[in-house]
């Protein structure tokens, strides 16, 4: 997933454990009942959906 773009994107009950997720673009996505449990982002603030 690095450095993927899922602005917009629909990502409800999507899983994403242990992924990659350094520069992925969040903004305006979905993100209810998505699983993110170790997933991997480098100063990852509290809010995902950045950019």
């Amino acid at each position: 997933m690095r450095y993927g773009d899922l602005r917009r994107a629909n990502l409800s009950g999507a899983t994403f454990e242990q992924a990659n997720m350094q520069w992925v673009r969040l903004k305006n996505a979905t993100l209810s009942q998505t699983n993110f449990s170790d997933a991997y982002r480098p100063r990852m603030p509290y809010r995902l959906n950045l950019y």
